[in-house]
């Protein structure tokens, strides 16, 4: 009896881990580096970019591979050569009587709508809490820089109508810049 209670103690914690606990991820790009967490409750796990291995581990590798190449070479000297048999296997034949999908104009349509359909209801499951862009337009020419920061406003003022049926933002913090003084355009998002 007071183990049928543990078990369930321990089933309804589960599930409130599971249904309580936010899980999420973070990703970025500032100052050329990419990053990407994965987010549950206050733990962030980091897989890109991963960290070096330390040096212990590089040498369980190297001598893992040193043991599997010399288990190769091992079963290439012991290994007989067979002659190829020109007779087809039952495996092969299986393979020949596949049914191929028809690939007409029509049914490429109606992949294409399940595919679009697929993706649309795959995002509305998602939901950004903050989305966070800083864009500062730079160039040579302040004409170019100022054709940047024109189409980066534009674009800008585009994005939540493309997006808005699909991807859910909470909040937004979008700020579009200009420097005259730079060459390079800087982006954060």
């Amino acid at each position: 009896m007071i183990v049928l209670r543990i078990i369930l103690i321990l089933l309804l914690v589960l599930i409130a881990l599971i249904f309580f606990v936010p899980y999420g991820v973070d990703a970025g790009f500032e100052d050329g580096a990419v990053w990407l967490r994965i987010a549950a409750g206050p733990f962030r796990l980091t897989l890109y970019p991963k960290k070096p291995p330390s040096a212990k581990k590089q040498a369980r590798e190297e001598k893992k591979r040193q043991k599997e190449q010399e288990k190769k070479k091992e079963e290439e000297t012991t290994k007989p050569e067979k002659p190829p048999e020109d007779k087809p296997t039952a495996k092969n034949e299986t393979i020949k009587l596949r049914r191929q999908l028809p690939m007409d104009f029509d049914h490429l349509m109606l992949y294409l709508k399940l595919a679009a359909h697929a993706i649309r209801r795959f995002f509305n499951s998602f939901t950004i809490d903050l989305f966070r862009l800083r864009y500062t337009a730079a160039g040579r020419d302040p004409y170019a820089t100022a054709m940047q920061y024109g189409y980066a406003c534009s674009a800008v003022e585009a994005l939540p109508l493309l997006t808005g049926q699909i991807i859910r933002v909470k909040k937004n913090d979008i700020v579009i810049d200009s420097d005259f003084t730079s060459d390079t355009p800087a982006a954060a998002v």
